[in-house]
């Protein structure tokens, strides 16, 4: 997981949280995609919508709030493996 903050017009500060995971149902439920599995705790204790695609992000994005702060929750996209790349 990656932290970054940035102060917002009012003061508050926003927080963008990365669940980094990896592709590929080998992977699904084990350690390696456990930053995505947080992300998906989080939206659940916070009663957060789900997530949705931010083009400026490019992204899965979700948006909580902890005390007066945003966190701003990201899933990256994983593009498709070209083999032949």
């Amino acid at each position: 997981m990656t932290q970054d903050k940035a102060l917002c017009h009012n003061g508050s500060m926003t927080w963008i949280i990365a669940g980094l995971g990896n592709p590929g149902e080998e992977y699904k439920n084990t350690r390696h995609n456990v930053g995505r599995m947080m992300l998906q705790a989080l939206v659940k204790a916070n009663d957060a919508e789900e997530f949705s695609f931010d083009k400026k992000m490019n992204a899965l994005v979700s948006e909580i709030k902890v005390k007066k702060d945003k966190a701003k929750l990201k899933k990256s996209i994983v593009p498709p493996i070209n083999p032949k790349a």
